[in-house]
């Protein structure tokens, strides 16, 4: 991978419950629990076509070095837009760069 293409700086965002003000019941919210430089680039072509075999949502391809935080549990915030993660693939799987098909959310907001 060269670092050079990983010129945009996302967060990694983990959901957890906290209780409602109001309410006292729980209600999601979204932490971030990494931040780190990676690559977003919209798919297009064959490579979307091989992607949407796999999900057939994904929009867009994310690559960075690898981290745990990378599941896809968990969502991507770059500026104000948000992207969850369909698939997480380890490159050999050797725990050096990850590829994440992701789905744009409309919105920005899930």
């Amino acid at each position: 991978m060269i670092g050079g293409k990983l010129r945009h700086r996302i967060d990694i965002e983990a959901a957890t419950r906290t209780p409602d003000p109001a309410t006292g019941e729980p209600v999601p919210t979204w932490n971030t629990i990494a931040t780190i430089h990676a690559s977003i680039e919209p798919l297009s072509g064959k490579y979307l076509e091989q992607a949407r075999a796999l999900v057939p949502t994904v929009t867009h391809r994310v690559m960075m070095r690898y981290t745990p935080a990378a599941v896809m549990t968990n969502r991507i915030r770059y500026q104000c837009r948000t992207f969850t993660i369909n698939s997480v693939l380890n490159r050999d799987e050797r725990n050096i760069e990850l590829t994440l098909l992701c789905t744009e959310l409309a919105g920005g907001e899930a």
